[in-house]
C-alpha cells in the first residue's frame, strides 16, 4: 500500500511539474509574441514617419524652388507693372497650401495675391521676425507661426530679390498654414487608425494634431499639460533633439477625462534654418 501511495504521489508531482512547465512556456511564448508585435509596430511607425518626412521635405523644397524662381523673375521687372501680380498669382496657383504671396519693399507689402488678400497691401511688416532676419542675413527665411497683418495665424517664408547689379531691392513673401500642409501630406500617405501624427515647433507650439483643440497650444507653458511630467519631459527633449523615441501619459483629447499611455517617434523638418518636429504616435495597450 505504501508503495502504491508513493507511485501515486510521484505521478501527481510529475503532473504538477508538467503543468507549471506548460504555464511557463505559454507565458514565455506570449511574452515573445508581444515583443515581436511591439517591434513590428515600432518598425511600421518608423517607416511611416520616414515616408511623411520625405514627402514634407519634398513639398517645402518645391516651394523653395518656386519662390526662388519668382525672385528671379521679379529681379528684372518694374515693381509697378502688371507682371508683378502675374508672377505672384502663379506662385499661389502652383501650391495649394500657399494662402498668399506678396512683394515686400522697404518693409511694406506693395502687391499681394490672390485678390481677396489685396486689402493688406500697404501694411508695414518691418517688425515681423522674418523681415528682420531676412534683412540681417539677406538669405531666405521662414518664421515661426505668428499673427499676421490679416489678423490670422500662419507661417511666412521670405526670400530676397536682387537686381542685375546684385543690389537688394525687396523680397517675395508667402503665407502657409502648417496645419493644412502637414495634414494633406499625411493623408496622401496614411489613412489608417492605428497611428496619429503631430507637428510641433521647437518652442513647444503645436502646429498640427488630429485633436483640433490642441493646435496653437503651447505644450511647455499651457496649464493643461502641467499635470503630465512625462509629456513635458518628452516635449523638452523634442525641443533640443532632432530625432528620438519616448513614452508618456496624456489624455486621448483635451476634452477627455481619461488618461492613456502613448509612444512616439519624432524627426525634424527643416528649411531656411527653421525647424519643426514631426511625430508619429501610437496608443499603448
Amino acid at each position: 500500500m505504501a508503495k502504491y501511495n508513493l507511485i501515486v504521489y510521484s505521478l501527481i508531482a510529475i503532473v504538477i511539474v508538467l503543468i507549471i512547465a506548460n504555464v511557463y512556456l505559454l507565458n514565455s511564448n506570449l511574452s515573445i509574441t508581444s515583443q515581436k508585435e511591439s517591434l513590428a509596430t515600432k518598425q511600421e511607425m518608423s517607416n511611416l514617419l520616414t515616408q511623411v518626412k520625405t514627402a514634407l521635405d519634398s513639398e517645402l523644397e518645391q516651394v523653395d524652388l518656386d519662390i526662388q524662381s519668382a525672385c528671379q523673375q521679379l529681379s528684372t521687372v518694374n515693381f509697378g507693372s502688371s507682371q508683378v501680380r502675374a508672377i505672384l498669382s502663379a506662385l499661389v496657383d502652383n501650391n495649394s497650401f500657399i494662402k498668399s504671396a506678396s512683394l515686400e519693399v522697404d518693409g511694406i507689402l506693395v502687391a499681394v495675391e490672390p485678390e481677396e488678400r489685396s486689402y493688406i497691401e500697404g501694411s508695414d511688416v518691418t517688425n515681423q521676425e522674418q523681415t528682420i532676419r531676412l534683412r540681417q542675413t539677406l538669405r531666405p527665411v521662414m518664421s515661426n507661426q505668428i499673427k499676421l497683418v490679416e489678423n490670422i495665424y500662419g507661417v511666412v517664408m521670405a526670400a530676397p530679390i536682387f537686381n542685375n547689379d546684385k543690389t537688394f531691392v525687396g523680397a517675395v513673401t508667402i503665407v502657409i498654414e502648417p496645419n493644412q500642409l502637414i495634414n494633406q501630406t499625411i493623408t496622401s500617405i496614411y489613412n489608417g487608425a492605428d497611428y496619429t501624427f503631430m507637428g510641433i515647433q521647437v518652442d513647444g507650439l503645436v502646429l498640427y494634431d488630429v485633436d483640433q483643440a490642441q493646435i496653437g497650444t503651447e505644450t511647455l507653458s499651457n496649464p493643461v499639460f502641467q499635470g503630465f511630467p512625462d509629456l513635458l519631459a518628452t516635449c523638452q527633449r523634442m525641443a533640443t533633439e532632432k530625432a528620438g523615441y519616448s513614452t508618456y501619459e496624456f489624455k486621448p483629447s483635451l476634452a477627455s477625462s481619461d488618461v492613456i499611455s502613448k509612444e512616439l517617434f519624432w524627426v525634424t523638418i527643416e528649411i531656411y534654418g527653421t525647424e519643426w518636429r514631426l511625430a508619429i504616435i501610437h496608443v499603448l495597450s
